[in-house]
């Protein structure tokens, strides 16, 4: 999870880190959200494929194969929290 947290730019390497900072809790609440709702677009269009891949075909767009091809490990959104909002509404229309 250190490791994890270091790559998203969480947690400095090296030294003492507070792991209490409010700063540091929200920002892996937040990207935990991030990642839940991509996942689970992920996976509903996984189980819409399997299910009736016609069905499906017309409405998956080009960019969906980068979005939701593989597992979605978001780590650190560049552009902070506006970037975020971004992905969740992003995630939110593919959805719908």
């Amino acid at each position: 999870m250190l490791d994890r947290l270091m790559a998203a730019g969480l947690l400095k390497g090296r030294g003492r880190q507070r792991t209490d900072a409010t700063h540091d809790l929200a920002a892996v609440r937040r990207l935990s959200r991030l990642e839940l709702a991509g996942e689970s677009v992920r996976a509903e269009l996984e189980e819409v494929a399997e299910a009736d891949s016609n069905w499906l075909l017309p409405l998956i767009e080009p960019a969906w194969a980068k979005r939701y091809g593989r597992r979605g490990e978001i780590g650190k959104v560049a552009g902070g929290k506006v970037a975020v909002r971004e992905r969740a509404e992003e995630f939110g229309r593919d959805g719908r």
